[in-house]
């Protein structure tokens, strides 16, 4: 898969969360979606 493609994730749970992690420490571009603020704020402190 290119690594300059960008993915989406729809949820920030405990899978989802979890996996755009790894996506983006292995230099895929991550954007996310989550219904609840608390999860979005975790995730954009490392992307």
């Amino acid at each position: 898969m290119a690594k300059n493609m960008t993915l989406g994730m729809l949820g920030l749970g405990r899978m989802g969360m979890q996996i755009a992690r790894r996506l983006h420490k292995n230099k895929f571009k991550v954007v996310a979606w989550n219904r609840s603020p608390e999860p979005r704020e975790e995730f954009k402190k490392f992307v």
